[in-house]
């Protein structure tokens, strides 16, 4: 008898033990604000984080009428966070403008070649620092 309480009392205390562990939060802990691409068994969601917690993370869908959301950390299975790709960016822009440039050398006259082409390559550039691509980064699931 003193056996089978024993084996009682250690499989409820490591029942007590692993239901915290079950209940934590896959999700690493992400600071408000990042852009989020989150997926899951039938459902895909993008959006800003507004706030996370051990079950649940609310997303704000980009647009004026949308309303947050919050998915079950349970059914996430893969969550990706965007982040600005400047160099890529800054370089593809430098490459188009210095096109634009070369598209631009014979109807400019001859003083203003260089300067012309001068001009494509820093507005390019300029642009891809404005306008920078969009990488997802995959983020770790705990």
């Amino acid at each position: 008898m003193r056996r089978l309480l024993a084996l009682v009392l250690v499989f409820a205390g490591l029942a007590a033990a692993a239901h915290p562990a079950a209940a934590q939060a896959p999700l690493a802990p992400l600071p408000s604000g990042v852009t989020l691409r989150i997926n899951g068994p039938a459902s895909h969601i993008s959006g800003v984080l507004d706030r996370q917690s051990v079950d649940s993370v609310w997303l704000r869908p980009r647009g004026e009428h949308e309303m947050t959301r919050s998915i079950a950390v349970a059914n996430i299975t893969r969550v990706e966070m965007a982040q600005p790709a400047y160099a890529r960016s800054v370089l593809m822009g430098t490459v188009l403008g210095g096109l634009l440039g070369a598209a631009l050398y014979p109807i400019v006259s001859h003083n203003d070649h260089d300067l012309a082409i001068g001009l494509s390559v820093i507005a390019g550039a300029a642009a891809g620092l404005l306008f920078p691509r969009t990488d997802w980064i995959p983020v770790a699931l705990r």
